[in-house]
């Protein structure tokens, strides 16, 4: 239901074309509109929808809130239940035209809006979870929700090592605070004795996104491993990082590269470099956010991902590497974390496709614990 006739000025709300009201209703919502004009100080606070004919409900502009009293204003103008005045901001031209998102986030993004112009969910698939991010921040008493579509913006966030430790883009250890830097969608609010503030969700598709990717063929290079070991900085803190025994490494891809590893097998206890492997994960996780992850068909697993549940979520308890993968014979190193609240799945291996076995990429995937499905597809984790 799009309530996108908006009358500008009192002629308009005269002018039956303007505005579809049943003709029991016209005299009673002019008044109405002028004590709301009036009291407001805007010309255009009501949104009808055009495709009634003889319409009994209207949308009454959010940024209002707090400044008429619709019950009393209701009240006063004899509008009865049979007519209906609720909170929403029709079709202002506030939508984003240049979504070039993929389909989860567009369908989103108009859901959102659908509830932002009508106040209603409509039948948008995800209508269950924007009902819960509208309890969860108490949307419905804000006077301003604006949608804002970031996916296109989204910034690059390489991992370097900086003061030896990793840092993953502009975040470190200790400031990693990412919500408008990792933010697809963004809400603008504007709520009763409050500041305007922005509420970035970062959306995420079961098996579709990496928690990091570092290319490694200058820190891992296939010269060094030839050699039987890396002496390189970054590639000296990628195995300090999870507890990988250099020469073990060496070996296994060359092994691979003559065609059979043999070297393979669980390390069950390496020992790991904590404060990195902190710096690793939290940089990559972050803060600040709407955590948004679409799991199995419409079921979305959100939260807000404060400072607190991050620190939580980068707790590390385990950390188990598999020289060869699971098999110990596969041209890979894979490594699985397991934190306070998270399961986490790391692999050093070639990515391209190439006829070498010496790796190309260090990249992971993650899970909270309450969910199904990491965030990269598993097939890429197994042997």
């Amino acid at each position: 239901m799009a309530f996108d006739s908006i009358p500008n000025n009192l002629t308009e709300m005269r002018n039956a074309e303007g505005c579809c009201i049943d003709e029991k209703y016209r005299g009673k919502i002019i008044q109405f509109y002028l004590d709301v004009a009036k009291e407001g100080g805007m010309e255009n606070p009501l949104a009808f929808n055009p495709k009634v004919k003889t319409g009994r409900s209207c949308k009454l502009v959010r940024s209002l809130k707090g400044v008429v009293d619709l019950k009393a204003l209701k009240k006063k103008h004899n509008l009865d239940a049979n007519f209906k005045v609720t909170w929403g901001d029709g079709s202002r031209g506030n939508r984003g035209t240049q979504n070039t998102g993929n389909l989860f986030e567009k369908q989103l993004e108009d859901g959102l809006n659908d509830w932002i112009e009508t106040g209603e969910y409509t039948q948008n698939p995800y209508r269950e979870f924007i009902k819960e991010l509208v309890k969860t921040y108490n949307l419905e008493e804000c006077q301003i929700v604006k949608v804002i579509n970031s996916g296109p913006d989204n910034t690059k966030r390489p991992m370097s090592i900086e003061n030896g430790k990793w840092k993953i883009g502009t975040a470190t250890e200790n400031d990693y605070d990412i919500g408008k830097i990792v933010t697809d969608l963004t809400l603008e609010t504007k709520c009763p004795g409050k500041p305007m503030k922005n509420i970035y969700l970062s959306l995420k598709k079961g098996g579709t996104t990496t928690l990091s990717n570092l290319g490694v063929k200058v820190s891992l290079s296939p010269a060094q491993i030839k050699t039987g070991r890396i002496t390189n900085a970054v590639g000296l803190k990628v195995l300090e990082t999870f507890g990988i025994d250099n020469e073990r490494f060496c070996r296994v891809f060359n092994e691979a590269e003559a065609g059979k590893v043999e070297s393979g097998g669980l390390d069950d206890s390496p020992e790991y470099n904590k404060k990195l492997l902190l710096s690793m994960i939290r940089g990559s996780i972050g803060y600040g956010y709407h955590y948004t992850h679409l799991t199995r068909g419409t079921d979305i697993h959100g939260f807000p991902l404060t400072k607190s549940v991050c620190d939580s979520a980068t707790d590390v308890r385990s950390v188990k590497v598999y020289y060869g993968g699971q098999t110990g014979t596969a041209e890979r190193i894979n490594i699985e974390v397991k934190t306070a609240t998270m399961e986490l799945k790391f692999n050093i291996r070639d990515t391209s496709g190439s006829s070498s076995a010496y790796p190309d990429k260090l990249q992971s995937g993650y899970k909270f614990d309450k969910e199904a499905l990491f965030s990269v597809a598993e097939d890429g984790y197994q042997d």
